[in-house]
């Protein structure tokens, strides 16, 4: 299976003003998962799945639970010592950055297991602060960059993921400003993407309308800095490029492969096929030891009409749980903002592989 994704805490240290999750608890009681139920976990979709090609800890905040991370990755060792796998699964977080300076066992597990780590900011310190603050109501800007630090003294890489928000308008940043200031963090990727609203209100239609002439600069920029320099340090224009060049047959047929070769479980074990429909009833696919087997939970691209009949349906890769977000979890409805984005991606994506 390719990803096995872990909420080994819904709880978190801060309260960003755009959280999906509810300040990362879902909803639920707040609470850790518990080590044992974690390598069980592991076992269980390793004996039903085949072979976990990437574990994801995820929250919450997953630094609340390093010794879970820990559990599952010394037992992966230790089942590949015993040759019960054929090689060690690729280990990843997307974590806050708040708690890294004072971790030393999350440093000392990420450097042990080559951990891709992810850290989310919103930009300098005025802008980040303003939408990522401690549950105290302080500022979360220089404990995550004195994260960055640590991370770069111990030699341990880090991508950054940025929520870009209407109060970025506000200040006058630029989709590519904060690009270029977060690149001079020294990240080995940006993740850029837009706030997702619990609708496609009037507001989020007007935003989304005001940022794509920035989201097709910035991308067209990207993709002549790969076409020149062979590297790519933005998320995004390399999946189109991809699926472009390739043409995955999967992804002819679905978005993603959630609930089929994908898998979320929460800390208290539940199943979904993604981490932002957990605690969503309908897309619960049972306590995690009964699942035996795949389901299709999400909508193929000939399910919804806009996308079945869409020119880039063979190679968009839209979160289908986003749409179902967007729609005030309603129904899976295309967010045309990320169509319009998507399909400039494409064009430029392909006026670029028709040079060579």
């Amino acid at each position: 299976m390719e990803r096995l994704t872990l909420i080994v805490s819904n709880k978190c240290n801060m309260n960003c003003t755009y959280c999906y999750a509810n300040g990362g608890n879902y909803h639920l009681r707040e609470s850790l998962m518990n080590a044992q139920m974690a390598t069980s976990i592991f076992d269980h979709f390793l004996n039903h799945f085949g072979a976990i090609r990437q574990v994801l800890f995820f929250g919450g905040e997953p630094l609340l639970a390093v010794p879970v991370i820990e559990a599952v990755c010394n037992h992966a060792k230790s089942l590949l010592r015993k040759k019960r796998i054929p090689k060690m699964p690729k280990f990843a977080t997307v974590t806050n950055g708040t708690l890294i300076e004072d971790s030393d066992s999350f440093v000392e597990v990420a450097k042990k297991y080559n951990i891709a780590v992810t850290v989310s900011l919103d930009g300098p310190e005025k802008l980040n602060d303003k939408s990522r603050k401690m549950k105290n109501g302080e500022g979360s800007f220089q404990k995550i960059i004195n994260g960055f630090h640590r991370l770069n003294k111990e030699k341990i890489p880090y991508s950054i993921e940025c929520t870009y928000t209407p109060r970025h308008l506000d200040e006058n940043w630029s989709l590519g400003e904060l690009y270029s200031y977060l690149r001079s963090l020294d990240p080995q990727n940006v993740i850029l993407v837009e706030e997702m609203f619990s609708s496609q209100s009037k507001e989020s239609i007007e935003f989304s309308a005001k940022v794509l002439p920035q989201w097709i600069r910035l991308f067209d920029k990207a993709i002549k800095d790969w076409e020149k320099k062979g590297e790519m340090h933005i998320a995004g224009p390399e999946k189109i490029l991809n699926a472009i060049a390739f043409k995955p047959k999967l992804l002819a047929e679905r978005f993603c492969e959630g609930g089929l070769d994908s898998f979320t479980v929460n800390h208290e074990g539940m199943v979904y096929p993604c981490h932002i429909l957990n605690n969503e009833k309908k897309f619960c696919m049972g306590y995690y030891k009964e699942v035996t087997k795949k389901e299709e939970l999400l909508p193929r691209k000939d399910d919804i009409e806009d996308c079945s009949s869409c020119i880039i349906r063979d190679y968009c890769q839209t979160c289908p749980a986003k749409m179902y977000a967007a729609s005030g979890n309603e129904c899976f409805k295309p967010v045309k903002s990320q169509c319009n984005i998507n399909k400039a991606v494409y064009l430029l994506a392909k006026k670029l592989l028709s040079k060579t």
